[in-house]
């Protein structure tokens, strides 16, 4: 599930008000963002994003599980906006996990006041870095890691 656009025009007036770069990760294969005329915003179609990871502060995402599990991996501390008419009891329960360990915040509804509060709150250093540490509690072993050296020590 992706961000669709009205979550995206709600995100983009939200982050008007503060002094950041916006990047745009756009789908390859879905339509092409028409008419967005701001020096401040850039849209991007390299994938895999995960390359450009560490020039983020965070990210803004709908909840969906790859998207989820690539922003832990990475440990790159995010808003969650899910998707209003998209019911998932799994989507569910990862943000709210994510959120009780204090990696992410979540915005429900299309709430401005909230949203603009989460977004001063990320906007801080301190926030941002309270949730890099706390992401470890997210982390999970990697199969193909852990396979590969019980591989290795019995060869």
């Amino acid at each position: 599930y992706k961000l669709l656009g009205k979550e995206m025009s709600f995100i983009l007036d939200a982050l008007e008000l503060v002094d950041v770069w916006i990047v745009i990760g756009e789908s390859i294969v879905g339509p092409r963002f028409q008419n967005i005329n701001n020096d401040r915003i850039r849209v991007i179609r390299d994938y895999p994003l995960t390359r450009y990871y560490q020039a983020f502060d965070f990210t803004i995402m709908a909840g969906a599980f790859e998207t989820f599990h690539t922003s832990v991996q990475h440990s790159l501390p995010a808003i969650c906006i899910p998707t209003i008419g998209i019911e998932s009891e799994s989507r569910d329960r990862r943000i709210e996990n994510a959120v009780d360990k204090g990696f992410m915040r979540i915005v429900n509804g299309l709430s401005k006041k909230q949203l603009n509060t989460v977004i001063e709150d990320i906007m801080d250093k301190q926030t941002r870095q309270d949730m890099w540490d706390s992401v470890i509690y997210l982390h999970k072993p990697n199969g193909a890691d852990q396979v590969s050296g019980f591989i290795l020590e019995n060869i």
